[in-house]
């Protein structure tokens, strides 16, 4: 199975290396990284055309490649450049609750409201899939949950709510400071290269 992981153009992949360390050393999934070339060896990359993606558009755009390669698995894993392993595991589907619980006024706060605006007019329940996990997809569920991202949506959770309930629902495993504690469990996600534990550097 691949794991499939979108990269925007910046001059350092802080925590990537970590990242493919992590996923190597516990499971067997081969790696596609989709976006910016950051010349490790050993992983597929498959190069987009946009020179500068912006944040969510630049994912959306290599999900839709990747739901539309043929050697790339389906299902594949959707993670990201700061998801580690911490220990063997298959992937599930983990939430965080419900999108219009998020508080934040910044821009990730409001397209979680707009995604569960839209899940509000299919009729669909408002889960929060926006963990830092990674999240197992199908190609067709993708492609299905990308026709509504163009309303602002975002499209971990409206893969999540259009394709069924969560395995899990749980806090964030991102660490954000250096007070944050480390979560137990599968994975965890850094904020910064400084705040990976020192054992997996």
């Amino acid at each position: 199975m691949n794991v499939v992981i979108p990269l925007r153009p910046r001059p350092v992949y802080q925590t990537l290396h970590a990242t493919l360390d992590s996923i190597r050393e516990h499971t067997d999934y081969q790696v596609v990284i989709i976006g910016a070339d950051p010349k490790y060896k050993g992983v597929k990359h498959i190069p987009t055309r946009e020179r500068r993606p912006q944040k969510f558009t630049g994912q959306e755009a290599a999900l839709r490649i990747a739901a539309t390669t043929d050697w790339i698995s389906d299902p594949f894993i959707y993670s990201n450049d700061d998801i580690l392993w911490t220990q063997p595991a298959t992937p599930i589907r983990w939430a965080l609750g419900n999108l219009r619980d998020d508080t934040r006024t910044n821009e990730y706060g409001r397209r979680k409201h707009r995604t569960a605006d839209i899940l509000d007019r299919l009729g669909l329940p408002t889960g929060d899939y926006e963990s830092h996990t990674p999240l197992p997809v199908t190609k067709a569920g993708i492609l299905e949950a990308l026709l509504y991202c163009g309303d602002g949506g975002n499209i971990r959770s409206l893969y999540g709510n259009l394709t069924g309930t969560p395995d899990r629902i749980a806090p964030d495993v991102k660490i954000r400071r250096p007070t944050d504690g480390i979560p137990t469990g599968e994975w965890l996600s850094v904020a910064h290269h400084r705040l990976i534990p020192e054992h997996m550097r």
